[in-house]
C-alpha cells in the first residue's frame, strides 16, 4: 500500500494548486485554462474510414453549449442486434476537459469496442463559470435527449432498455447524482431504462480529511490540496465540502438512496488504494450496502487516480470488469426476476459471422488485438511477450509469455530460474478469436505472472475453413516445435520436463484431444515431458440435450443453439455431435485414457454450474476418473461460460487453482 502520511521526515509539500492545474482565476470569477494541457481529438463519423469504432458529435442544448460524442462499434451497422447503451460523463474535477479531450476520446472508443456498447459521452458545462448543480442539470437533460432523439445511430443500434450511467472521477460524481435524480423519475422515462450505475474512481470529499487523504497527502496525481480547490471552484458559493454534492454521507443525502433501492439498479464502484479518494469511495460502498442496494466493488492494490487513462493494460482490465457487470445487470429486469434479453434466435447474428457460399466465414466480431512486447527497456512490464512462427505454410504461430522474474534471476546457469511450461489453446468455438486478441493476451499474461510460468499460446487454424482435426494437428505440431526450437526464451527459462497442456472452452477440447495424441507419442516429444492437462470450461456436446443445457436453454452467453452452430461449422462434414471430437463419452471414451493413466498425468477440470456445458464437463470427469486417471475438479456455484476471461478477479482465483495443480503435479513421473 502506498504511504505518504505527513511526518517530520515527509512534510506536507505546499505548492500552488492553480499552477498545478494550469488555471488562472479571473476577476469575473471565470477561469483561464491552458489550452495545451488537454489536447482534443476530432470525431470520425465516416463509415468509409478503416477504423473499428466510429464517432460523431451531436448538439443537445445549443444555448448552453451542451453536446455529446457518440461512439459506435462499426459492426453494429451490419447487424440488427442492439447494443447496451452507456451514458458517460468525463473527468476533470468539474473544471477541466471535454468529451473531445483526447484522453477521453481514446478511452470511450476503446470501451465501445471492448464492451460492444454504444457510448454517449456528454459534454457538460464546467465550473466555476457554471457551478454545481449545472453539470447535474446537463446530465439529466442528456438523458431526456437520449429518450426522445431521432438520432440514427441510437435508434438503429442502441438498446435503450439496457442503459447504464457511467462516469470517471468527477464524472462518476455526476453519474451518481444523475442516478439519484433519474430514480425519482424512473416511471416518467419509459423508453430509456437504466439498469445500473458505474462509478469509476468517483470524486467525493468532506470537510474533515479521511485516512487515505492523510496517508497520500503528497500524492503527485491528486493531492488533497488540489481536490480542495476543485471543490471550492465547483460547489455553490457559500457551501462547504460537507454539502450533499461533495459528501454523499452528509445530512439527509442518504435518504434519497431509498429510491435507488426500490428501482433495483445495480452499482459498480471501482478504485485503487493508491488514490487519496479511496476511503471516500469505500465509505460510499458501505453506505449503499447498508441501504440494501446491490453493489459490486472492485478495488485494486496500488496504482493511482486516473491510472486507467494512462495505461492501456489497466484500461483493458477495467473493461473486463465492466463487461461482466453489464452482463449481470442486464440479465434480469429489476424487481421481477424475468429474463430481460429475448432468447437468441439467430446464432450467426449473435456470433457476428456470415457463412459464405464457398464455405468460409466472414467474421465481423471486432476485438482489439494486442501487439507483443518482447522488449521493456525501463524494466516495468511484469510479463514480456513475443510472437514466433510454427508452420508458415499453415500460418500457425504462437505467442510466448515470459515473466520478468525469470530475467531478473541470477544469470549463472547453476542458479537460473526454470519455470513450468504451459501450452495454451484459446477459446472461440473453433471458429473465432486468435492468440493476439486482447481477451486472450491478457488472460495468458496474467496467468504467466500469477503462477509464474512460461506460457506458449498457440494460434491454430480456425473452422470451417479448416475443420477438425486441423486444430488438433496444429496443437500437436506446436509440441513438436517446442521440442526442437532454438527459441532463447524456451531454451533458457522453460522447464521442458514440467509441461502442462491447457485450454479454455474450445481450447479445453483441443488440449484434451492433443493430450490423447501426445500420450501415444510421448517418447517422440522428449525432452518435453507433459505432467497434466488443465481443461478450463471445456467445450463438448452431444446429439441429446442434457440437464444443464435444458436448464440454461436461454443462457445469454452460450445457449445450446449457439453451441450447435459452432459444432456444425467445425466437425468433419457428415458427422453428428456424437462424434468423438464433440462427445468424449461416446462408445465408452478413448482408449488413450489408459495410456494417460499409465503415464501418471493428472487432469484438472475447472467449471461453473452457470455454464450450459457443466453437465458435459462432469460427464467427462466421471469418464476420466473411471479410467483410473487422477482428476482434480473445481466446479463453482453460479458464474457463466467465459467468466474468467471477463473478470480479472475471477481469473486470478482460477490462476491460483492452476498454480496449486502445477505444484502438486511437480513430482509426478
Amino acid at each position: 500500500m502506498s504511504s505518504q502520511t505527513a511526518s517530520p521526515s515527509n512534510p506536507i509539500i505546499v505548492d500552488d494548486p492553480y499552477k498545478r492545474l494550469e488555471i488562472i482565476l479571473n476577476s469575473d470569477g471565470s477561469l483561464t485554462r491552458n489550452p495545451d494541457r488537454y489536447p482534443n481529438t476530432s470525431a470520425t463519423p465516416d463509415p468509409k474510414q478503416p477504423i473499428p469504432v466510429l464517432s460523431k458529435d451531436i448538439t443537445i442544448n445549443q444555448s448552453n453549449n451542451i453536446w455529446a460524442r457518440i461512439f459506435l462499434p462499426r459492426q453494429a451497422l451490419h447487424t440488427s442486434s442492439k447494443l447496451p447503451l452507456i451514458v458517460y460523463y468525463h473527468a476533470g474535477g468539474f473544471i477541466h476537459c471535454s468529451a473531445a479531450s483526447t484522453i477521453f476520446h481514446v478511452f470511450c472508443s476503446n470501451m465501445a469496442l471492448e464492451l460492444q456498447a454504444i457510448i454517449v459521452s456528454v459534454d457538460y458545462r464546467l465550473a466555476p463559470e457554471n457551478r454545481l448543480p449545472a453539470a447535474y442539470d446537463d446530465a439529466m437533460e442528456a438523458l431526456h435527449w437520449v429518450k426522445t432523439t431521432p438520432e440514427d445511430w441510437l435508434k438503429r443500434c442502441a438498446d435503450l432498455a439496457n442503459c447504464f450511467l457511467m462516469g470517471s472521477s468527477s464524472g462518476a460524481n455526476i453519474a451518481y447524482r444523475a442516478g439519484l435524480r433519474s430514480a425519482e423519475e424512473a416511471d416518467d422515462r419509459e423508453a430509456l431504462k437504466i439498469r445500473g450505475l458505474i462509478l469509476h474512481q468517483p470524486f467525493f470529499g468532506g470537510s474533515e480529511k479521511v485516512e487515505s487523504e492523510l496517508r497520500l497527502v503528497n500524492d503527485p496525481i491528486l493531492r488533497p490540496g488540489v481536490s480542495d480547490l476543485m471543490w471550492e471552484l465547483a460547489l455553490p458559493i457559500g457551501a462547504d465540502r460537507d454539502h450533499a454534492y461533495c459528501n454523499p454521507a452528509a445530512g439527509k443525502t442518504s435518504k434519497v438512496l431509498d429510491k435507488l433501492v426500490s428501482v433495483g439498479w445495480m452499482v459498480l464502484v471501482t478504485g485503487c488504494d493508491g488514490d487519496p479518494l479511496i476511503d471516500r469511495q469505500v465509505g460510499l460502498v458501505k453506505l449503499m450496502e447498508e441501504k440494501g442496494m446491490k453493489v459490486v466493488s472492485e478495488f485494486r492494490a496500488g496504482d493511482h487516480h486516473g491510472v486507467d487513462f494512462m495505461q492501456p493494460a489497466k484500461a483493458r482490465a477495467l473493461f473486463l470488469v465492466l463487461k461482466e457487470f453489464i452482463l449481470s445487470a442486464s440479465a434480469t429486469v429489476p424487481g421481477d426476476g424475468e429474463t430481460l434479453r429475448p432468447p437468441i434466435t439467430d446464432p450467426f447474428e449473435y456470433l457476428q459471422i456470415v457463412l459464405n457460399p464457398d464455405g468460409t466465414l466472414t467474421r465481423n466480431l471486432m476485438i482489439p488485438r494486442v501487439v507483443a512486447e518482447p522488449n521493456d527497456p525501463e524494466g516495468q512490464a511484469p510479463v514480456l511477450s513475443k510472437d514466433v512462427p510454427i508452420n508458415p505454410s499453415n500460418r500457425t504461430w504462437a505467442r510466448i509469455f515470459l515473466p520478468r522474474q525469470a530475467l531478473d534471476c541470477t544469470s549463472s546457469s547453476a542458479n537460473k530460474l526454470k519455470l513450468p511450461l504451459v501450452v495454451y489453446y484459446h477459446g472461440g468455438g473453433f471458429v473465432l478469436l486468435s492468440a493476439d486478441m486482447g481477451i486472450c493476451h491478457d488472460f495468458c499474461s496474467n496467468m504467466s505472472k500469477a503462477i509464474p510460468a512460461i506460457v506458449v499460446s498457440v494460434d491454430y487454424r480456425l473452422a470451417p475453413e479448416n475443420r477438425l482435426p486441423a486444430a488438433y494437428d496444429d496443437g500437436l505440431e506446436a509440441l513438436h516445435w517446442i521440442k526442437t526450437t532454438g527459441d532463447e526464451w524456451l531454451r533458457e527459462y522453460a522447464d521442458l520436463s514440467n509441461c502442462f497442456l491447457m485450454g479454455s472452452s474450445a481450447g479445453g477440447n483441443i488440449a484434451y484431444h492433443v493430450g490423447l495424441r501426445a500420450a501415444e507419442v510421448v517418447h517422440e516429444l522428449e525432452p518435453l515431458k507433459i505432467k497434466g492437462l488443465v481443461l478450463h470450461q471445456p467445450f463438448f456436446g452431444g446429439t441429446q440435450r442434457i440437464a444443464s443445457e435444458l436448464r440454461l436453454m436461454n443462457d445469454p452467453v452460450l445457449p445450446p443453439i449457439v453451441s450447435d452452430v459452432m459444432w456444425d461449422l467445425s466437425l468433419p462434414i457428415g458427422v453428428d455431435r456424437d462424434h468423438e471430437y464433440c462427445n468424449p463419452t461416446a462408445d465408452g471414451g478413448s482408449k488413450e485414457l489408459e495410456k494417460i493413466k499409465s503415464l501418471g498425468w493428472k487432469v484438472l477440470v475447472y467449471g461453473s454450474d452457470g455454464d450450459p456445458l457443466i453437465d458435459r464437463q462432469i460427464e467427462l470427469l466421471k469418464l476420466v476418473e473411471g479410467k483410473g486417471v487422477q482428476v482434480v475438479r473445481n466446479v463453482r456455484v453460479g458464474g457463466f461460460h467465459g467468466e474468467e476471461e471477463m473478470d480479472v478477479s475471477k481469473a486470478h482465483a482460477m490462476h491460483m487453482v492452476v498454480k496449486d495443480f502445477i505444484m502438486s503435479s511437480k513430482q509426478v513421473a
